[in-house]
């Protein structure tokens, strides 16, 4: 159900402070609902180091911003060494009181199209069965029937 909201894509870098205190809020929230049960030290360093890479060249740290408020994030590259060439979706979250309004869509065709600008055909993630797997089997993704720390491995032609 695509809900009418004014909804804004916005590059998280070191460049803007405010985008990433948003990002580490909205960060930590999601490593909540991932890695329960890590120590916020931890969450902390994910979540930084994210952040340090963002300079590299076809990588992205992207801001879902709706009505202003940054709600969820998309962390996407160019894979150059798993899947040599492909689009990989490291990291993918909206809020939970965002969720199933279209929002998730919008992040991931933003995503696509920044991908399949580079030339990219093909795109991989892993999936967690909690909060991710049906999400993306939504978006056309399929099994691979491979597993990457306990989660399953998808995959899709764009």
């Amino acid at each position: 159900m695509e809900s009418n909201f004014n909804v804004e894509y916005v590059k998280i870098s070191r460049e803007n402070p405010d985008r990433c205190r948003d990002f580490l809020n909205l960060g930590y929230e999601y490593m909540k609902e991932i890695a329960a049960d890590m120590p916020v030290e931890i969450h902390d360093k994910f979540l930084n180091s994210i952040l340090s890479k963002q300079f590299k060249n076809k990588r992205w740290l992207i801001g879902l911003i709706v009505n202003d408020n940054m709600v969820g994030f998309i962390h996407f590259k160019v894979d150059e060494s798993e899947r040599i060439g492909w689009g990989y979706i490291l990291e993918f979250y909206i809020m939970p009181d965002f969720r199933r309004k279209g929002l998730g869509r919008k992040l991931y065709n933003f995503a696509k199209e920044t991908l399949i600008s580079c030339g990219i055909k093909d795109v991989w993630l892993s999936a967690d069965k909690v909060n991710g797997e049906s999400f993306w089997f939504s978006m056309g993704f399929i099994d691979t029937e491979e597993m990457e720390e306990g989660q399953k491995i998808l995959k899709i032609m764009i």
